[in-house]
């Protein structure tokens, strides 16, 4: 199996809490797996571990992090992308992660919208409607704060139980 690893931002306590419980409460609703809520600034980088630690550092350097606001609640066709809170990141984080991806120059690397997926799954038409109207009122114009940058040996085709932290840079 080849080894591909991803950037995530890790949120604080009281944001990661919030999001960890909807996630373990969609997925016994709906039987979709459980994970670690996250934001990927870029995925599936089939770059050596230490090029990808490299460019975590970059971030971490680079950028002093507040809070990202929560502009909407989505949903998708996309497996990884089933529900999600649509992030609002500020154009200065938008602006390093399209050049870190560009410089990245990996084959299979990967950047979505900047989001934070709550449910994973293939659903029919309108099942997360309802979930959807109630995370609405309870997430949009809030915010989440940062506490990590992490490197995780993760991706498209690699388990959702086998994706593993392989290291962290901290955040001021």
């Amino acid at each position: 199996m080849e080894l591909t690893y991803s950037i995530w931002l890790e949120f604080d306590e009281t944001s990661n809490s919030a999001l960890q419980n909807e996630v373990m409460a969609i997925s016994i609703e709906f039987g979709g797996p459980r994970f670690t809520p996250h934001l990927t600034m870029i995925g599936d980088l089939d770059l050596p571990v230490k090029a990808v630690e490299m460019m975590a550092e970059k971030i971490g350097k680079s950028w002093h992090p507040g809070t990202f606001f929560i502009e909407d609640v989505g949903v998708s066709s996309k497996y990884f992308m089933a529900l999600y809170l649509a992030i609002c990141i500020p154009d200065s984080m938008a602006t390093l992660r399209n050049s870190l991806f560009l410089a990245a120059d990996a084959t299979k690397a990967s950047q979505d919208v900047p989001h934070v997926s709550l449910a994973y799954g293939d659903y029919p038409f309108g099942a997360l409607s309802q979930v959807c109207s109630r995370l609405k009122r309870k997430f949009v114009g809030t915010s989440l704060g940062v506490k990590y940058i992490n490197v995780v040996r993760s991706s498209k085709c690699i388990p959702i139980a086998d994706w593993k932290t392989v290291s962290r840079v901290g955040v001021n």
